[in-house]
């Protein structure tokens, strides 16, 4: 099976990871013409590296047309099958302003069912899907509060930084701005060192984009980012729904709690449906991880980032622990 390694990611970094697997996750709503069902694994290059295989052979540049035509054929499922989206997940009906940016938790459940019933139709059965599954990952209805959102909402009523809100800046990025500018930050993102030199809509993923200020001793809300790994991240939130876990409070998957995120690294080529078996294994979420049982499965490392944040808005994800390292 063709193959093609992507030098640009490193399969430490959160941020990293959410890239490769969304980009994978992409091609498999897309249905991309000759890529066949694509297969991401990892290969050790220094750093861990996501190896794609496709039916056929494709290089650099044509990778970076796949991807921005499957964005284009993919639309934006992220909007749940809605004309427009809030910038929050979750209103404040106490905003001193009045203004309602979010979602009560009546109405984020109404946007599921609607989401769920347009699987019935047969003519665009994976966008429909995908849509059902943004709508089960970006969060889960409370039954005493408003929705819960994923807890890769990181940046969820930060200044100018919402999930949603910087979900819909991307893609109109992609849609109005210059092609070959976009073009180039999809190739930088995959084959280039990252350098985290873009403003702005950061979903606060790479433990680069949440250094303190040395004067203010918090993160900061302005980090450099990286839009091209941003962009591919989205894709991967519907392989990661948010569920209920006792007494109505929620985590979502990759979560070991609240607070650790926590992503495997393997080495067989999988496709899109298995890795949302794989990350639902129970065995990945164990205080010690059995490194035997995992390698047996095909996982040579499991990686531990930490919540980190000092304010009750603005939050990121620490450097990972590799925690199957002899």
């Amino acid at each position: 099976m063709p193959e093609i390694m992507l030098g640009g990611i490193e399969g430490q970094n959160p941020h990293g990871f959410m890239a490769a697997v969304g980009l994978l996750n992409l091609l498999t709503i897309s249905q991309e013409e000759g890529l066949g069902e694509a297969r991401l694994s990892w290969r050790r290059d220094g750093y861990w590296r996501p190896v794609f295989h496709t039916a056929q052979e494709i290089d650099k540049a044509g990778l970076v047309v796949a991807v921005l035509r499957a964005i284009a054929n993919a639309g934006a499922p992220y909007r749940m099958g809605e004309e427009q989206l809030q910038a929050n997940v979750r209103w404040n009906p106490e905003r001193k302003d009045g203004k309602k940016n979010g979602y009560s938790n009546e109405e984020y459940k109404a946007i599921q069912e609607r989401a769920v019933r347009g699987l019935h139709d047969p003519e665009n059965s994976r966008v429909a899907r995908a849509r059902a599954d943004f709508a089960a990952a970006i969060a889960r209805p409370h039954p005493d509060e408003g929705p819960h959102r994923s807890n890769f909402a990181l940046n969820d009523g930060a200044s100018h930084q919402n999930f949603l809100g910087v979900m819909e800046g991307l893609h109109t990025l992609v849609r109005e701005g210059n092609p070959k500018e976009i073009s180039r930050l999809i190739e930088e993102t995959l084959f280039e060192p990252w350098r985290y030199g873009d403003q702005k809509m950061s979903f606060r993923w790479g433990p680069q984009e949440n250094r303190k200020s040395a004067y203010i001793g918090r993160l900061t809300e302005g980090a450099r980012t990286m839009h091209g790994a941003n962009l591919l991240g989205i894709y991967a939130l519907p392989l990661l729904p948010s569920f209920v876990v006792g007494r109505g409070s929620t985590t979502t998957r990759l979560f070991r709690d609240h607070n650790h995120l926590r992503w495997p690294i393997w080495t067989p080529p999988l496709g899109a449906e298995v890795l949302q078996t794989v990350f639902g294994l129970p065995v990945l979420y164990q205080a010690e991880p059995p490194r035997q049982t995992l390698l047996n499965m095909g996982i040579r490392e499991v990686f531990e980032a930490q919540r980190i944040g000092v304010t009750d808005k603005l939050f990121g994800l620490s450097q990972a622990e590799a925690l199957l390292a002899d």
